[in-house]
């Protein structure tokens, strides 16, 4: 999911999160453990340190994320995170707000 919001890939992202969502995940806790993940994500790249994050080293090989254009990308992502969790916080259905809000943020500067 990561590689297809930084890409700016609508339909991929769409797909993922239908497939989350299918599988039964509950959303409100994906979204929270998705900020954590991207917290994670930005502070190994920044550092390029995996001692000061809970990613594995498999997940460390995938990053290729250094320059300063990329940290910020991510921030916008981890900053789109946010804003779901907040968005779905009292939502019964909270997938529509999820998708809606992702389908904003890929298309926002395109």
């Amino acid at each position: 999911l990561l590689n297809y919001l930084f890409n700016k890939d609508l339909n991929n992202c769409l797909t993922i999160t239908e497939y989350i969502y299918q599988l039964g995940t509950d959303i409100k806790l994906f979204t929270k453990q998705y900020i954590n993940f991207m917290v994670n994500v930005i502070k190994y790249c920044v550092s390029k340190d995996i001692n000061l994050t809970n990613l594995n080293a498999q997940t460390v090989q995938l990053l290729s994320y250094d320059t300063k254009e990329d940290i910020n990308n991510l921030i916008k992502i981890l900053n789109l995170f946010i804003k779901i969790n907040n968005d779905i916080k009292y939502e019964q259905n909270p997938i529509i707000l999820f998708q809606a809000n992702i389908i904003n943020f890929v298309e926002e500067d395109l």
